[in-house]
């Protein structure tokens, strides 16, 4: 996946979200959309990394970190499961079939990690 298309899609997924919960602006402020960015270039990232070791439990293990962390920070669970729905939709920008089907596939995993712990 090209810096052009990680960036792309980080960002209208983090407006997409901004847009869906106005309340997220309210609880963390500028600085809460910046670190939404972030995460989801570390969430693009960790599927590339999955992705080239062809190894799901990379992105599985990633999400059960991700869930701590971000639980932590009081950001509800429903949240991560929201935004990687909305990367699945968003696949679609790679350009790589199997890239895309394969990090599909870790993306549905991780939904499923995350569904059970919420």
């Amino acid at each position: 996946m090209t810096t052009e298309w990680k960036e792309q899609i980080a960002r209208n997924v983090t407006e997409e979200i901004y847009e869906s919960y106005p309340w997220l602006h309210e609880k963390f402020g500028e600085s809460g959309k910046e670190n939404t960015l972030k995460d989801n270039y570390h969430h693009l990232d960790y599927l590339e990394t999955a992705f080239l070791t062809q190894s799901t439990s990379v992105f599985k293990k990633y999400t059960n970190w991700l869930v701590d962390v971000l639980t932590s920070r009081q950001v509800p669970v429903q949240l991560i499961e929201d935004n990687y729905s909305r990367l699945v939709r968003h696949l679609p920008h790679v350009q790589n079939q199997n890239q895309r089907d394969f990090m599909e596939r870790c993306l549905e995993d991780g939904l499923q990690v995350v569904r059970e712990r919420s």
